[in-house]
């Protein structure tokens, strides 16, 4: 028996049951009222992205595709009826020689039908069924894929926030801490203690705080308006988002089974699907060259004769007047039907069936090799987010580190300037160097989530972290 992934049926379900809270409380989330959680922020994206949108439209597509395929083995019956009528002008005929007159005369006949026809044995409709139900498995492929591709956007985009967030908060901290350097060399050079070239550095270092201030501002506009655009809501909206705890414990990188994670990537279940259904294309194209062999029942009647009615009196060759009553049975309703079993051979058709196959057939052999190289790059993606994580989880290290050594020296630097020690280049060197190694550790530690978001597509299982 197959195995189904219920997984993401299990998530289309659950963000559809909760598609009415979410609209209701739609304004409050996108308004900064409150912060927005992660989870949130992935429902809206998976609600109103309209790239996944498109992607479930087009699993719906093949879902009738694949149910006209079935219906072509299904019996096909129809109905019919029609109504005659008739009217005769007013003529002069000849009976037997004799001039007879024949009035206008009218005639209505009323009849049904009932038509079935089912195929017996045709090959090329059964390989046609088969593909048309494994492209309608390889959309849904898609369809995961579509979602695992917007979960990973929405983490990404949410966790850059976060880090232009933090940066901007250092660019600010730096501006102040190179204010107060600022105020610090105007002193000495007002008590003379301090040289003219301290001030200008002081000032020429300030003004790139300022900028780099101007610069950090923009980053967190554009961040927010990326996860604004993810989410699929109006970019100006004021989100706010929660924070992660920057200090907390790196995570263990996921154990990895990679043959298992190949097994359920949808992107290789989908390139699977493709490749069976390329072989049911090539059989139904060879199919063509069998017989098929069809069913066919008809049943025909004729409505009584109550809706036939004659102005004028019958007469015969003579010129008599003929008793309708001794035709009756004519006008009588009756019934008939017929059946047949029909074989047909195709003999000759001009080589579009063996041009068929060997376009197929190379269909198949361009689809098996997608399957191989989408396999590979899967492995190569794979390890390369696993290495990605530990690097992350070593860089977060290295920059807390980084920070306490930076945080030191510019505390050193500070008093020996302040005793008059050393220039104020030591101390605009020491700055720089600290909000370097802030910048390093805000960067490390949200590029690590993002890394490890990015291993979790990797193994195609991120969209089944919000299956709840």
């Amino acid at each position: 028996m197959r195995r189904v992934n219920v997984r993401p049926l299990v998530l289309v379900a659950s963000l559809l049951a909760a598609a009415p809270l979410a609209r209701a409380q739609e304004s409050e989330l996108v308004s900064g009222k409150r912060a927005l959680t992660l989870e949130e922020c992935v429902g809206s994206a998976l609600r109103s992205n309209p790239a996944l949108l498109a992607a479930r439209d087009q699993s719906d597509a093949a879902r009738g595709r694949a149910q006209q395929a079935r219906g072509a083995l299904l019996p096909q019956i129809t109905g019919s009826a029609s109504t005659l009528r008739a009217e005769a002008e007013a003529r002069l005929d000849l009976l037997a020689g004799n001039p007879v007159d024949s009035p206008k005369n009218r005639f209505v006949e009323t009849s049904a039908g009932l038509s079935l026809q089912q195929s017996v044995l045709s090959l090329s409709l059964w390989n046609n069924l088969r593909s048309a139900r494994s492209s309608q498995r390889s959309t849904e492929a898609a369809f995961r894929t579509s979602q695992e591709d917007v979960v990973l956007s929405t983490e990404t985009a949410y966790f850059n926030y976060l880090k232009a967030i933090h940066l901007e908060e250092v660019a600010h901290e730096n501006l102040k801490v190179g204010e107060e350097q600022l105020k610090l060399a105007e002193k000495r050079r007002e008590v003379g203690i301090g040289v003219e070239a301290d001030l200008l550095k002081a000032r020429a270092q300030n003004a790139q705080d300022r900028l780099g201030v101007i610069n950090a501002e923009k980053d967190t506009k554009l961040a927010r308006t990326a996860l604004c655009h993810v989410m699929g809501i109006s970019l100006d909206s004021p989100l706010v988002v929660e924070d992660i705890d920057p200090a907390g414990a790196v995570e263990a990188a996921p154990r990895l089974d990679i043959d298992a994670a190949l097994a359920e990537r949808p992107e290789l279940v989908d390139q699977r699907h493709r490749v069976r259904a390329a072989e049911h294309t090539l059989g139904a194209a060879k199919g063509e060259r069998y017989p098929n062999l069809d069913f066919q029942f008809n049943y025909a009647r004729r409505i009584d004769a109550e809706n036939k009615r004659f102005d004028v009196p019958i007469r015969d060759t003579t010129g008599a007047v003929v008793d309708i009553r001794d035709f009756v049975d004519e006008f009588e309703a009756y019934g008939r039907w017929s059946a047949s079993l029909g074989l047909t051979l195709p003999i000759f058709r001009g080589g579009s069936t063996r041009g068929r196959i060997n376009e197929t057939r190379a269909n198949l052999a361009a689809e098996r090799e997608f399957l191989e190289q989408a396999e590979r790059d899967a492995r190569l993606e794979i390890e390369r987010a696993t290495l990605n994580v530990a690097a992350a989880a070593e860089a977060i290290s290295v920059s807390r580190e980084g920070v306490v050594a930076a945080e030191e020296d510019l505390r050193v630097s500070q008093g020996s300037y302040t005793h008059g020690l050393v220039p104020i280049l030591n101390l605009v060197t020491a700055k720089a160097a600290l909000v370097e190694a802030k910048n390093a550790n805000v960067s490390a530690t949200y590029d690590y989530r993002i890394s490890l978001a990015e291993l979790e597509r990797a193994l195609g299982r991120g969209a089944s972290k919000y299956a709840r």
